[in-house]
């Protein structure tokens, strides 16, 4: 994967991208929930309690077994960290409470 971020899609277009998701459609990450579900061929949903990339992503990096150690694979660990980052966003905002689905948020409002 870091030889495909450094040479195909190169890691400022991959930084680019997600932060053009994360600030131009940010009010319809449902709608890109279920666009990336469908290009992925994901048959369910991502579940957050079972998720290791979400569970990584939450880590305390300090506790990692070669934090800070192995500058060679500060590369590795860089795209394997926005990864995380990008995976936890799409997949999981509305899991853990950083935003309301649209339909429940209707649900609210009408009460």
């Amino acid at each position: 994967i870091v030889e495909f971020v450094h040479t195909k899609y190169k890691t400022q277009r991959m930084l680019d991208d997600f932060f053009h998701v994360s600030l131009m459609h940010s009010a319809s990450l449902e709608q890109v929930q279920k666009y990336v579900q469908q290009q992925l061929g994901m048959k369910k949903r991502c579940d957050a309690t079972q998720c290791l990339l979400l569970a990584r992503h939450q880590r305390d990096r300090s506790m990692d077994r070669d934090h800070g150690t192995r500058v060679q694979d500060e590369a590795w660990i860089f795209v394997r960290d926005t990864f995380d980052n990008i995976h936890a966003y799409i997949f999981h905002t509305f899991d853990v409470g950083l935003r309301t689905k649209q339909n429940d948020l209707q649900r609210i409002i009408q009460r």
